[in-house]
């Protein structure tokens, strides 16, 4: 295997093996990784949340662009931040794969290749899209120590 396939598939196993990291919960080292105009989801302590464009963030606040205009968030305020769309990515991944590997082994497994390697494609697409929504998102980038309010629930 060429390490140019093994960086691909570290690449496309990291989701789940970062699936049982510990979640990071020091502000400091949020504004230090997170990159403006990431799309992020911002939870808020009362339960809502903000998703969007990252414009801002500093040791008081985190600015996220929500449909067109800014809004300044607290850090007092912030529960949890993620990475926002981490599962669509996910599914097109595994469908980009599904699709390749159904036309791959129906053509190699069939005398027809061409007629195969279509009904090969189609058929991987389904199930890499399945297979790629199902991968675990990942812990967030940031979750404050302090829980919700009772009955409050965030992913």
């Amino acid at each position: 295997m060429s390490s140019g396939t093994f960086r691909f598939l570290l690449g496309l196993m990291a989701p789940i093996l970062l699936a049982g990291a510990e979640r990071n919960r020091s502000w400091d080292v949020l504004v230090q990784s997170l990159k403006t105009g990431k799309s992020v989801v911002v939870f808020r302590m009362g339960g809502g949340q903000v998703e969007g464009k990252l414009l801002a963030i500093d040791g008081n606040s985190i600015t996220v662009k929500e449909r067109g205009q800014p809004q300044v968030i607290p850090r007092a305020d912030v529960f949890r931040v993620r990475y926002a769309n981490i599962r669509r990515r996910n599914t097109l991944v595994g469908m980009a794969i599904g699709t390749a590997a159904g036309a791959g082994i129906f053509a190699a497994t069939s005398q027809s290749r061409r007629g195969a390697a279509g009904a090969g494609a189609m058929f991987g697409v389904a199930f890499g899209a399945l297979g790629g929504g199902v991968v675990p998102i990942g812990a967030p980038l940031y979750q404050a120590e302090k829980p919700l309010k009772p009955g409050r629930r965030t992913p």
